[in-house]
């Protein structure tokens, strides 16, 4: 594989995935659109050279709004632990009704 050849990231194996030089990797990113990229980010375990030269290639083409889901969203993480707290103290609640 030269660093000119345009590849279907879509379609290539874990192994060849693995094997890729971040050149030519990059270069199958430009011809992806956003959601095409969104779902690739979500159903493939990248290398760390590949996480990186993924999010830099983020950074560098802002496209619908993919570089915000770099940083996860501070509401969204902290909703679960609230729920996870208030079900506790419900279940705690309830026991010492019963209890």
């Amino acid at each position: 594989m030269g660093d000119t050849t345009l590849v279907n990231l879509a379609t290539v194996g874990s192994d060849e995935l693995q094997a890729m030089p971040v050149g030519v990797f990059t270069s199958g990113l430009e011809s992806m659109s956003a959601d095409a990229i969104a779902r690739f980010r979500r159903m493939r375990k990248l290398s760390a050279t590949h996480r990186q030269a993924l999010e830099k290639f983020l950074v560098e083409h802002p496209k619908s709004g993919l570089v915000s889901q770099l940083r996860p969203n501070p509401r969204k993480t902290a909703r679960p632990a609230v729920r996870l707290r208030d079900r506790k103290s419900r279940a705690s609640s309830w026991s010492s009704c019963f209890g």
